[in-house]
């Protein structure tokens, strides 16, 4: 495996086997967040690029906000999906 790392950004190579199945590198599932049976979306972009990005379950937002205490409303779950999207958005740069 080659990896480069810089301040600005760092590549991790994987290997896809036969079956199509990749594995994600540890370095990586721990700076996205994702555990095992987490969701990912992968994003095209240009230039043949791709972006991984967690995908946080609603069910896990409202657990997290139903331990606060507090009945949930449509504002507060909007506002925890987008809390959700912000925190696992990539950097741009």
């Amino acid at each position: 495996m080659n990896d480069i790392y810089s301040s600005r950004f760092a590549m991790i190579d994987s290997v896809i086997a036969s079956n199509g199945r990749t594995k994600l590198p540890e370095v990586v599932r721990k700076a996205s967040g994702v555990t095992v049976g987490d969701r990912i979306c992968q994003v095209m972009l240009d230039h043949n690029e791709v972006r991984i990005i967690p995908v946080c379950p609603v069910s896990r937002l409202l657990v997290v906000h139903r331990r606060a205490g507090a009945s949930a409303t449509l504002e507060d779950m909007e506002q925890a999906i987008a809390d959700g999207v912000s925190a696992n958005r990539a950097p741009a740069g």
